[in-house]
């Protein structure tokens, strides 16, 4: 190999090393009927336990009123996918109840759609904003879990 190409190969590699650093990784927890968490609240963990306890990495919250119908509180779950689950980021997803109909609709319904880049550093409201790298098919994801499931 000549110095060139042995050159642009460690460029690559490290560039590679690089985009694979920046990705996170995330565990999102998404709560059945009765609610419990403050909704839109990424840090509240009041429908599972003490939010001191070990639950994934990056663990958060993706809290809906518990209540409603799945169609009219999909949006906060589809807030937290885009927030957590797009660009370099991956996730894991665990349900419990009805947080499984909650993510098979909002799958069923949204996975195949245009979802916007965002970064995952919620405002105070606990929405994401877009990190201006344009669009992705669908969210990353790498397994689901479900406890208990309706």
């Amino acid at each position: 190999m000549t110095r060139l190409t042995l050159r642009a190969l460690l460029l690559l590699s490290l560039a590679f090393i690089t985009f694979t650093a920046s990705a996170t990784n995330y565990t999102l927890w998404i709560n059945g009927r009765t609610g419990g968490g403050v909704v839109g609240n990424y840090n509240s963990f009041d429908y599972w336990g003490p939010g001191s306890t070990a639950a994934g990495v990056n663990k958060k919250s993706v809290n809906w009123d518990g209540y409603n119908s799945i169609s009219s509180q999909n949006g906060k779950i589809r807030d937290a996918l885009d927030c957590f689950c797009t660009g370099s980021n991956w996730c894991y997803i665990a349900t419990h109840s009805a947080g499984d109909l909650m993510f098979g609709y909002t799958m069923a319904n949204y996975g195949g759609s245009a979802r916007t880049k965002t970064n995952a550093t919620p405002n105070s409201t606990g929405q994401c904003a877009s990190n201006g790298t344009g669009t992705q098919t669908g969210w990353n994801i790498k397994w689901v879990r479900t406890a208990s499931g309706a």
